[in-house]
């Protein structure tokens, strides 16, 4: 992990999370937190302070504690109010609006290595994925040369999965940053959120309410450092949408055309936007929610969907392309697009079927390879059972392991 990513993760357990002793973390791991400052300041992009030569070899820590006050500060708490020491040096007053704390931390990517990094994306994307990234690197560069101008600035991406919806951010990313553009990624979760470069979950980015209602606005003042990076920003990447209650994508929308100073009628403040997903998966949870007030609660009956143009990508890139797995791929796409395939369906002849638990796992785990992953690490690659709820898991798990360390009569 690097040192941006532990200092955001140390700010945000400073924030949600009860540590009994924040500077003693800061001082076993504060060297690792800071381990990218040195070559910041080495670039130049950030000046240093007068009175840097009182406090030589502690410039970095000091910078650091900066990035993590910065941090703070959009929760509006200091490193003080954690027990921990406020920076030395004076920071804020070295920095131009273009080079805030915030706004580093986006430019920070290597134009070098994104390039590289999109050169060989580039030379592995399908026809499909081609299509929707010049689509949206048009919109892109509409809104570049003429942000107030007429675009249409709000994507929808769906593809099932293994159909490259990730690849194709990570190649509009590498793209944009090789030319120092700013690049908001943002995902409906945090294990999402970890799959995209430099992403972090929407309720963090834009500050979310936890009990967002319909109506609400995020809480970012107009005159914040995020509300400024929000108005530098080239591109927003959104994935996982269709599992995330539609108010949220209606207050951020609502909060963007508020900040940048566009009128209500906007599609995110103008910012072209690529929101992505798959409805096949899961939709929004709502406590106590009928099959109605789930599917209401969907982005497609939201106020904004009418205004999403939806790019779609077919060809799986994930499954080898033999007649076999054509077959399958064949039977997913039905689940989702034949109105035939809805409610109670009957699984084909080729997917093998059991009528118990018992005779799932000797099908899956016999008693033989049971015997063999005792002493061989490897015996039990490529073997899985998913399972609804976890306390089945567990039920699985105790009913295999009794049988792999069986005691011999």
């Amino acid at each position: 992990m690097t040192g941006r990513a532990l200092r955001h993760l140390f700010a945000l357990a400073l924030q949600y999370t009860t540590i009994s002793n924040p500077l003693a973390i800061w001082e076993s791991f504060g060297q690792a937190m800071c381990d990218d400052i040195p070559h910041i300041l080495t670039t130049g992009k950030v000046p240093v302070p007068p009175g840097a030569e009182e406090i030589v070899g502690r410039i970095d820590p000091d910078y650091g504690l900066f990035l993590i006050q910065e941090y703070l500060s959009e929760f509006g708490k200091s490193p003080s109010d954690y027990g921990l020491p406020e920076p030395l040096l004076s920071w804020v007053a070295q920095q131009s609006n273009q080079n805030i704390a915030m706004i580093e931390e986006e430019l920070a990517y290597e134009p070098h290595q994104e390039e590289e990094a999109y050169n060989a994306m580039k030379a592995q994307v399908n026809p499909e994925q081609k299509n929707c990234f010049e689509e949206i690197v048009n919109i892109v560069e509409q809104y570049e040369s003429n942000p107030r101008g007429y675009h249409r600035s709000g994507f929808f991406l769906q593809g099932a999965a293994g159909t490259g919806k990730t690849f194709l951010y990570n190649c509009l990313c590498s793209y944009l940053r090789a030319q120092g553009k700013i690049v908001l990624c943002v995902a409906s979760s945090g294990i999402a959120a970890q799959l995209l470069p430099g992403g972090r979950t929407a309720h963090s980015r834009f500050k979310i309410l936890l009990s967002n209602g319909l109506n609400s606005l995020c809480n970012i003042s107009s005159n914040s450092p995020l509300a400024h990076l929000i108005r530098k920003t080239s591109l927003i990447i959104w994935d996982e949408v269709p599992m995330q209650h539609k108010s949220c994508f209606e207050a951020v929308n609502s909060t963007l055309n508020d900040i940048c100073h566009v009128s209500d009628s906007s599609l995110f403040g103008k910012i072209p936007t690529v929101l992505g997903g798959d409805f096949a998966q899961i939709l929004p949870v709502v406590r106590r929610g009928s099959r109605q007030a789930t599917v209401q609660a969907c982005i497609r009956h939201s106020s904004i969907w009418n205004s999403l143009q939806v790019l779609r990508l077919k060809t799986s890139m994930r499954i080898e392309a033999n007649d076999s797995n054509q077959i399958f791929i064949g039977f997913l796409k039905s689940l989702v697009n034949d109105l035939n395939m809805y409610g109670k369906i009957s699984l084909p002849e080729y997917i093998r079927k059991v009528a118990t638990v018992d005779l799932l796992c000797d099908q899956l785990y016999p008693q033989a390879l049971l015997d063999e992953a005792v002493t061989s690490h490897s015996a039990l690659i490529g073997r899985a059972i998913l399972a609804f709820k976890n306390d089945t898991v567990t039920d699985f798990n105790n009913s295999l392991l009794d049988k792999m360390y069986r005691t011999p009569l």
